[in-house]
């Protein structure tokens, strides 16, 4: 057996106690450190560009959800808002007064007249006017059946439109109610524009006083987009993070 020791044993033997140290002693501020000083997978302009476009995708996403998430946390200070029998309304509220904004507001209502039937192309949703309020209406649901050849005495305030053919003897004896979210023809989103684009012809009304009415999209059904602004948000916390230290390192 030999004396003469190899170079990896000099470096052992010499190191005095406390000088030899491993991974697990250091803390954390040094492995941070030694991170970031380690060769990145992308170059450091193309990891730059690639955290600015989450950024600017994170901040689009946020900002196109933004009425949804309201509407969606609106609902929990309180339950709908109940304009009751637009029948019974319309006698003394030739306008409905609803304080709607871009994001809408959670209604419910009943006995709206049922007019121009129409159903979607691609199946799922039938539309229809209701024309005391100029409220055009998207559901999920059938559409009331109308009885024909009956004799019934109709309101003083409904003569008009009769006389005008808004409003057909039949189209009296049936009558619409559901839930959902009520915007101004003037707010409504661009995914159910063409709504307006079809109906628009018959409502004879500037936006402003005309009406969509979304049946079953509640707040409660809004709530993914709450999920959404929770993940949006802590991409954007988590790249910005990154970014700053990306441009801080060396």
């Amino acid at each position: 057996m030999t004396d003469e020791r190899s170079p990896a044993e000099d470096r052992f033997w010499d190191a005095s106690p406390g000088q030899a140290r491993t991974h697990h002693d250091k803390d954390n501020a040094e492995l941070e450190r030694e991170a970031w000083t380690r060769p990145p997978l992308l170059p450091p302009a193309a990891f730059a560009a690639l955290l600015v476009l989450v950024l600017a995708l994170a901040g689009w996403a946020l900002v196109s959800t933004r009425h949804e998430v309201r509407y969606a946390v609106g609902g929990l200070f309180g339950g709908p808002l109940d304009l009751g029998d637009l029948r019974v309304r319309h006698r003394t509220e030739a306008e409905l007064a609803v304080p709607a904004g871009p994001a809408g507001v959670h209604v419910r209502l009943a006995n709206a007249i049922v007019t121009y039937e129409a159903g979607s192309k691609e199946g799922g949703f039938n539309f229809f006017y209701s024309p005391l309020y100029r409220i055009v209406v998207r559901t999920k649901e059938d559409f009331p059946p109308k009885r024909t050849g009956t004799s019934f005495q109709v309101e003083d305030h409904l003569v008009p439109f009769l006389a005008r053919h808004e409003i057909e003897p039949q189209d009296l004896t049936s009558g619409f109610a559901g839930e959902g979210r009520l915007y101004r023809a003037s707010d409504v989103p661009e995914v159910v524009r063409t709504l307006l684009e079809y109906y628009g012809p018959g409502i004879r009304a500037p936006l402003d006083q005309a009406w969509v009415f979304l049946d079953g999209e509640t707040p409660a059904s809004c709530w993914p987009f709450v999920l959404l602004w929770a993940l949006c948000l802590a991409a954007i916390g988590l790249n910005v993070r990154l970014l700053v230290r990306l441009v801080r390192t060396p």
